[in-house]
C-alpha cells in the first residue's frame, strides 16, 4: 500500500507513512467486516472534520459499553469463522485424498526438528526416498520402511 501511495517519490515515504497508516486503519477487512481500528478501539478513526468539530458525547453506563463491545467481538468472530469456512470449501474442492498401496514407493520429507541436534544442515536433501509404503494403513508406521539412519524419531 505504501508503494502505491508513494509512487514516483520513494524518498518521501516517511512523510506519507501517516497517510498510509490512516488508510489501512480505516479500510474495512473483508473477513471481519470491520476496520482494524474499529475492532481495537470500538469506534471508527477520526477524520479531519471529526477533529475540527468536537462531538457532544453523553456518558453511557459501562455495562452498555461492555455489552456493545462483546457483541461486536462476537460478530467479528462469527464473520471470521464464516470467512474461513468459505475459504476452506474453495480449497477443499481441489484437494484429493492420497491412498497408497503397499507396492507404492513414496518420498519422505523429514523436518529439521525430527533430526538430532547438529545432524541436519542447510544443504541437506529436502526429501528422502523412495521408500516402499508399509502394509498397514497407519501413516505413523512409515518409519518401518526407512533405513536405520532415519529411524531416530
Amino acid at each position: 500500500m505504501l508503494r502505491c501511495i508513494v509512487q514516483e517519490h520513494p524518498k518521501l515515504w516517511d512523510e506519507i507513512l501517516g497517510q498510509a497508516e490512516f488508510a489501512y486503519n480505516s479500510m474495512t477487512n473483508r473477513s471481519s467486516g470491520r476496520s482494524p481500528f474499529s475492532i481495537v478501539y470500538t469506534k471508527q478513526p477520526n477524520h479531519t472534520i471529526d477533529v475540527v468539530v468536537l462531538p457532544k458525547c453523553s456518558s453511557k453506563p459501562a455495562t452498555s459499553f461492555v455489552n456493545q463491545f462483546s457483541s461486536m467481538l462476537q460478530e467479528v468472530r462469527v464473520k471470521l469463522l464464516e470467512s474461513n469456512n468459505k475459504y476452506k470449501l474453495k480449497v477443499d474442492v481441489h484437494r484429493q485424498e492420497k491412498i497408497f498401496k503397499p507396492v507404492d514407493l513414496v518420498m519422505v520429507r523429514l523436518r529439521r526438528e525430527r533430526f538430532a541436534p547438529r545432524t541436519y544442515f542447510k544443504l541437506s536433501p529436502r526429501k528422502n526416498g523412495p521408500f516402499s509404503y508399509p502394509q498397514t494403513n497407519q501413516s505413523q508406521c512409515l518409519c518401518r520402511g526407512l533405513t536405520s539412519s532415519f529411524q531416530h524419531f
